[in-house]
């Protein structure tokens, strides 16, 4: 048996780049955007950022959606990409997904490509929030569903890999690292520039199972501290509290380079086996970096029943003990591979708790945050005294409700340092429309896109895997082809 599988590449997942994104996907008419006002809003400024692409990007670009947009050319995709994958003939691929579905939806995959692509994002009003995510699961052999929300319910104490296991396991969160140090320089270069990490990488994935597995048997579990589990649970053997106590020591000096840097890091999330101890972690982690800002920013996946709960209870936690809240709504990323007994049964009740969650993180900023009454143009100064929140979704009708709520300042937001994100290459016309939207001199949130970067072989299985996680965005594809078609159609005159 195995002791970790690192997802690997290209395709062992079965899924390309295909429509990637966060959040459900929804046209115009299912959300009720149908008169023109509203749907103009959303095409209009990404048809002026299309008009000044050049041709080979927007060849490119629509090149990229007509594959999306029809599920059997999908299909036949993937099945010819897994067979090279089998057959260890990658390199037959990964040339062709170079020049199409990777410069397409990532940032480069060299420093220099990077910086590029950031300050053109940047001089279009958008901030880059970075993205070097190494993917880390848990062995095939492995059914994590017999432990999920299963009282009384935890795995034995894990076996003690053999020494080249440890030492790799070891290289791996090492490499992770630097490579997440790399990133935070890297942002730092560029005004407003974010960064999103993964933790995972940092400790055998088995060890954060069972602690996951033991934290979910805690009765104060929605507000339980990493370190006091640590710290007062005997059930840890030694191998595993060395194991804990490295992801400790990796997340708390990852957020003290960000915090000497000015760099925000947002913590992405994982899959149910895991995330309650993500949560944990970064419990401490905001308690401890952000007093004086928000830096550390923990995710919540609204389409889970229990997050709602998770999310007021550490807002209660910021405002009982005097920290800023840092947070990061989305709907979800996991959704076909969670125990469905944990999913809410409707989209709607999603829908529901996302835009609950948006209102409840404003109206907690309102009351608990002290706020940041002088008028700074340093990112870093402008941030002081307000919660940190990040509003990331594909959804255009939570993007109208969040610009309802600062139009008709329904809730006091000034303290809150608030950001809109997308995916890079995903939902362009949501992202436009809201670099144009009318704001004051001191913008009261920023808009952000996600970008991957770094070799190929590295970033593709991440993407791979929130490919298999979005089906849905292939509707959200369909109508970004259109705006392609449409461009496409000025240039040559037809």
């Amino acid at each position: 048996m195995h002791f970790f599988r690192l997802r690997p590449g290209l395709l062992r997942h079965g899924k390309l780049l295909l429509g990637v994104g966060a959040g459900a996907a929804i046209s115009l008419n299912s959300m009720g955007l149908t008169n023109e006002p509203e749907a103009s809003f959303f095409q209009k400024g990404f048809s002026k950022e299309l008009s000044h692409r050049s041709f080979g990007d927007l060849a490119r670009g629509l090149f990229v959606y007509e594959i999306c947009s029809r599920a059997w050319l999908v299909k036949t995709s993937i099945s010819a990409m897994s067979l090279c994958d089998t057959l260890h003939l990658s390199f037959l691929y990964a040339p062709f997904c170079r020049r199409t579905f990777y410069r397409h939806f990532c940032g480069g995959e060299t420093p220099a490509a990077l910086i590029q692509n950031m300050q053109s994002l940047q001089a279009s009003g958008i901030a880059p929030c970075l993205n070097s995510s190494r993917e880390i699961d848990l062995p095939s052999d492995i059914d994590p569903r017999q432990f999920v929300s299963t009282a009384n319910t935890v795995p034995d104490n894990i076996k003690v890999p053999a020494p080249p296991v440890q030492q790799e396991m070891q290289n791996i969160a090492q490499e992770a690292f630097d490579s997440y140090l790399y990133s935070i320089d890297l942002a730092s270069k560029v005004e407003n520039s974010t960064c999103a990490i993964k933790l995972t990488p940092f400790i055998n994935p088995l060890v954060l199972f069972r602690f996951n597995a033991i934290l979910n048997n805690s009765a104060n579990q929605p507000a339980a501290k990493f370190t006091e589990m640590l710290n007062d649970n005997p059930s840890f053997s030694s191998y595993e509290q060395d194991e804990l106590r490295r992801f400790w020591s990796f997340s708390e000096k990852l957020c003290e380079y960000a915090q000497k840097k000015g760099v925000l890091l947002f913590i992405d999330a994982e899959q149910t086996y895991f995330q309650d101890t993500i949560h944990s972690i970064s419990l401490d982690l905001m308690k401890k970096f952000n007093q004086q800002e928000a830096i550390v920013h923990n995710t919540y996946q609204l389409y889970l029943k229990k997050t709602k709960g998770i999310l007021n209870e550490h807002m209660k936690q910021s405002a009982l003990e005097n920290w800023l809240m840092g947070a990061k709504i989305v709907r979800g990323a996991y959704i076909n591979s969670e125990p469905r007994h944990l999913i809410h049964d409707r989209k709607e009740d999603t829908d529901r708790d996302y835009n609950a969650a948006m209102e409840s993180l404003f109206l907690g900023a309102s009351r608990a945050a002290p706020g940041n009454k002088g008028a700074s143009q340093i990112p870093s100064k402008s941030r002081q005294g307000k919660w940190g929140i990040m509003i990331a979704t594909h959804n255009k009708s939570s993007v109208c409700k969040v610009l309802d709520l600062l139009e008709k300042k329904k809730i006091d937001t000034s303290k809150t340092s608030l950001y809109i994100a997308q995916l890079l290459g995903m939902s362009d016309d949501i992202t436009y429309a809201l670099t144009d939207y009318p704001r004051g001199e001191i913008p009261e949130f920023h808009v952000a896109k996600y970008v991957s970067w770094g070799p190929i072989y590295q970033v593709l299985p991440y993407l791979v895997r929130r490919a298999r996680e979005n089906i849905g965005a292939l509707e959200r594809s369909t109508e970004e082809r259109t705006y392609y078609r449409q461009e496409m159609r000025k240039r040559l005159h037809i």
